[in-house]
């Protein structure tokens, strides 16, 4: 047997380490750019006078967080946009009657522009997601969908499909009374986000 022979199994296992080491790194590569950013911000951020760097303070990174909380979530919103091959072209507007319609229900009381529009759009909101939840839970616990030519088990499966959609409306009708019980006072932060998610 001669050397190469014996180092054929080191040279086989070190490229398929190599391999899997190129997948792990071609698998994280959105990453690397957002880690090489902070490394830059980090070794080219001064110091305070107590020899803290700024860049990785908590105030610091809370203050990068929100300012980038919003442009994160539109791009979340356009992800989602285009991986059900849409195009919404209305982002920059509906982020601004959503910023609007938030300040103006954090800030004033009583029935105002803001309460009209967004009150039906939170129980519009709240209807779909209870149908969708509904539906999901009713067939997980297989109570509906199944294939039956049976007359008796079709009117069963129709009532219990009638009952969850009477949850679901029950559930946007609750959702809608809250949200209107806030309107005499300034919204709280959940009124405002329930509303927020009916734009």
């Amino acid at each position: 047997m001669t050397t190469q022979d014996r180092n054929m199994p080191q040279e086989v296992e070190r490229k398929s380490f190599n391999l899997k080491l190129v997948g792990i790194l071609m698998q994280t590569k959105l990453f690397w750019g957002l880690a090489a950013l902070y490394l830059v911000g980090v070794l080219s951020s001064p110091l305070t006078s107590a020899g803290r760097n700024i860049f990785v303070s908590y105030g610091n990174t809370t203050d990068v967080l929100r300012q980038v909380s919003v442009t994160g979530i539109v791009a979340i919103g356009m992800t989602l946009v285009i991986l059900i091959a849409g195009i919404d072209l209305s982002v920059g507007s509906l982020l601004a009657l959503g910023s609007v319609t938030c300040a103006m229900l954090l800030t004033k009381s009583g029935w105002t522009a803001a309460t009209y529009f967004g009150i039906p759009a939170a129980g519009l909101v709240v209807l779909l997601s209870s149908l969708f939840a509904m539906n999901f839970i009713g067939k997980a616990a297989g109570l509906i969908g199944k294939r039956n030519d049976n007359a008796s088990a079709r009117s069963t499966d129709v009532a219990i499909r009638s009952v969850l959609m009477l949850a679901a409306a029950g559930t946007a009708l609750l959702a809608m009374v809250w949200a209107a019980a806030q309107v005499d006072t300034k919204f709280g932060v959940l009124a405002v986000l329930l509303v927020l998610l009916g734009h």
